[in-house]
């Protein structure tokens, strides 16, 4: 016995980190007790984008109709998934199968969230305007809003027992274990509807997105042209004024826990401003802007809020903690905060004729930094989705089908992130291929459809790897409603389709 734990502190002391030994000892046989490194980590993932995949399809009950989201238990054994047949489904990962359907809901699952805490609770919010926080091992508590609007995005915060709740122009802050929300935020006009909330990795900043009034937002362009011109032509849109704090107050919440009463005390944070009335006066804008009234979409901004000691943020103040200043919102998926709590990524659907195109935008969530945009990509397609990859290395663009069959329009893209303070990227690629030298013959095969040889750079930082196609042999054409890394390096991605569909590649 002694022998046998010597030789396993010699296999894994904090020295051998060598990625050749490393597959020796797994083909050997050796079981690895302890986290994989960043250098093993980083090559798995590397290997997956570069692989010929292969599909599995999850047997899901029933007629899902429409599969929109899915999400993740901590351990990353289990993955929920939100359908159109108003149910949610949870499936084991190790054998696609369904273990439980979790029913209740009378319309769809709009937003789904773990608790970080635990892998055997959930919360689930349709457009019926019901939560649900699920016990998988049995029961769940239910909150109703009392208009029954819908939905929009639900998180739990990282380790307290505290779940947030966007509908409508409001925010309700619920400890699941009492009847109802203790605290409730308002924006400052009901039109400024709350479509997006996160927490960061910490807990510390709470993240919300919330749409823009038309007025606002043309007048905040405005002013921007025109600094812009002044500055010699400076064409950057980063120019844009400081952020005025106004005067706001907050109150510290706690949940009262002791109470008997059937609701509890909710508190409505107001704000009192006057606001400049606006016209509408025709202005050129700036080149990548069109005027918000002639947009499909409804225009969102990104703000961070100090969560750290627990305060409601004044989510009145629109001016206040600007991350992006406009982007789209479709859910949950739309937006994602990097692992790490340090940047998020945005999209802004562009239509400027005869092309839709979207804006990838990478920004700053620290605070000294907040709001500075790190990387920027433009695509001639419209994305639904984002997912940052386990390592941080790898973005995930889901893309939505074009309507015309006959245009070939990839299922999703894979970008590399490049550091800017990390090497050039023939140094870099240079490195990839010698550190993969064993996959030359592999890779030589996929030439075409990775198109390695000829990435092509559409924004600083940000390198187009790989499209993946849709399935060829799916005669019903769907298109895609979200995409997401699997939690491990190097496991693979799903997929969930408008035709109901839940798909791996691996």
């Amino acid at each position: 016995m002694e022998e046998v734990k010597k030789r396993l502190d010699l296999l894994h002391c904090s020295q051998s980190q060598n990625l050749l030994r490393d597959l020796m000892f797994r083909d050997l046989g050796f079981c690895m007790v302890h986290k994989p490194s960043t250098q093993l980590k980083s090559a798995a993932e590397t290997n997956l984008v570069l692989k010929n995949y292969k599909e599995l399809k999850c047997n899901l009950p029933g007629i899902p109709r429409t599969t929109f989201l899915m999400v993740f238990s901590p351990d990353g054994t289990k993955m929920a998934s939100t359908h159109g047949d108003h149910n949610v489904y949870i499936t084991e990962i190790a054998t696609l199968k369904t273990v439980q359907t979790l029913s209740g809901h009378p319309r769809t699952p709009w937003s789904i969230a773990f608790y970080p805490a635990s892998s055997h609770i959930l919360a689930s919010g349709c457009l019926g305007g019901q939560v649900r926080v699920w016990d998988l091992n049995g029961g769940s508590k239910v909150w109703i809003t009392k208009n029954q609007k819908p939905i929009a995005s639900l998180v739990f915060h990282p380790t307290e027992r505290l779940l947030v709740i966007a509908t409508s122009n409001k925010i309700y802050f619920w400890d699941w274990t009492v009847s109802e929300p203790y605290v409730v935020a308002m924006t400052g006009t009901y039109e400024e509807k709350v479509r997006y909330v996160a927490f960061d990795n910490l807990g510390c900043k709470l993240i919300t997105g919330i749409s823009n009034i038309p007025q606002r937002l043309e007048t905040f362009e405005r002013k921007r042209y025109f600094f812009a011109q002044t500055a010699n032509g400076l064409n950057n849109e980063n120019t844009e004024c400081r952020n005025q704090p106004l005067n706001s107050s907050t109150e510290r919440f706690s949940p009262n826990k002791d109470s008997s009463q059937s609701s509890t005390n909710i508190l409505i944070l107001t704000y009192n401003f006057s606001r400049n009335r606006v016209r509408n006066i025709e202005d050129i804008l700036h080149d990548n802007y069109v005027p918000i009234n002639s947009r499909p979409f409804c225009s969102y901004r990104v703000q961070a809020w100090d969560f750290s000691n627990k305060e409601t943020p004044d989510i009145t103040n629109y001016n206040k903690n600007i991350v992006v200043r406009e982007c789209g919102i479709s859910h949950d998926a739309t937006i994602e905060i990097f692992l790490d709590g340090k940047l998020l990524i945005a999209v802004l659907p562009l239509l400027r004729s005869p092309v839709l195109e979207t804006i990838l935008e990478v920004y700053s969530l620290q605070w000294e930094t907040l709001g500075e945009k790190i990387y920027s990509a433009k695509i001639p397609e419209y994305a639904v989705s984002v997912s940052i990859s386990p390592t941080q290395q790898y973005l995930l663009v889901g893309l939505t089908r074009n309507r015309d069959l006959k245009k070939h329009i990839p299922m999703a893209l894979i970008y590399q992130l490049i550091d800017k303070e990390s090497q050039s990227e023939e140094q870099m690629s240079s490195e990839t291929d010698a550190e993969f030298n064993s996959h030359e013959s592999a890779a030589d095969d996929m030439e075409d459809s990775l198109s390695i040889k000829n990435k092509r750079r559409f924004g600083l930082g940000m390198v187009l790897i790989r499209e993946l196609l849709h399935n060829e042999k799916d005669i019903k054409c769907p298109s895609i409603n979200c995409i997401k890394w699997m939690p491990q390096p190097g496991q693979g991605m799903v997929y969930a389709t408008n035709t109901g569909g839940l798909n791996i590649l691996y």
